[in-house]
């Protein structure tokens, strides 16, 4: 479902989840469907909220994984919208996210990835055929693990590959054989001497020969490996 061209500041939902659920009805056009907000604790009557609690649906429920609304055909009834916040951007299809959702979030990024991140630019990405995920930049600190300009991401959380490096990695590559390329401006690998190329194996870091004399911005594989 399409929004209409209303478009409103976040900051008004944040404030006014009443008026977010009514404009959220209007906008979409429901078809049919009715929605009504459950009022914020201590705002208005007790009662009033108490008799719309009783049949109000959690917003929770009828979310698709993306935070858009899945309402079910001739859905009638309420939708409890207290502390949700709408964070598509004008235009958008509207979209919800839960009260803990980080304000960055409304860029439409995934939270999965577990704050904080990383503490400097990231250059680089590359995944292998496990799909575990390989990323080079300028930190030096991983989801809160230290982890010097390399690091993996197996889907829960963050690891170390060795010592990680002495400076920047600005390109990797696997082969298929699951080993990892990196290059960039370090000339150390873990604690192998390695001129701004370097492989991870199952034996840790190694050096490509004498490696290269300026840095590497740019990496690929062929099928030889």
């Amino acid at each position: 479902m399409k929004a209409t061209p209303h478009s409103f500041p976040c900051e008004k939902f944040i404030a006014r989840p009443i008026l977010c659920a009514l404009i959220l009805a209007l906008a979409l056009g429901l078809s049919g469907a009715t929605a009504q907000a459950l009022p914020p604790a201590g705002d208005g009557p007790a009662s009033p909220a108490a008799a719309l609690s009783a049949t109000a649906k959690p917003l929770a429920e009828l979310l698709n994984p993306d935070g858009t609304l899945k309402l079910p055909t001739g859905f009638h009834g309420g939708l409890d919208t207290r502390d949700w916040r709408r964070v598509n951007r004008p235009g958008d299809t509207p979209r919800f996210a839960p009260p803990a959702a980080s304000a960055d979030e409304t860029c439409g990024w995934a939270g999965n990835f577990a704050p904080p991140g990383m503490n400097d630019h990231v250059y680089a990405l590359t995944v292998d055929g496990s799909g575990n995920l390989y990323v080079g930049g300028a930190f030096t600190s991983a989801g809160g693990v230290t982890a010097n300009y390399v690091a993996k991401w197996d889907g829960s959380s963050w690891s170390v590959l060795g010592n990680g490096m002495n400076s920047t990695v600005y390109a990797l590559a696997v082969d298929g054989s699951g080993n990892l390329y990196a290059g960039g401006t370090f000339t150390t690998a873990g604690i192998v001497p390695a001129n701004r190329v370097a492989k991870w194996g199952a034996s840790g870091w190694s050096a490509l020969d004498s490696g290269m004399n300026s840095t590497v911005y740019a990496l690929a594989v062929d099928g030889s490996g």
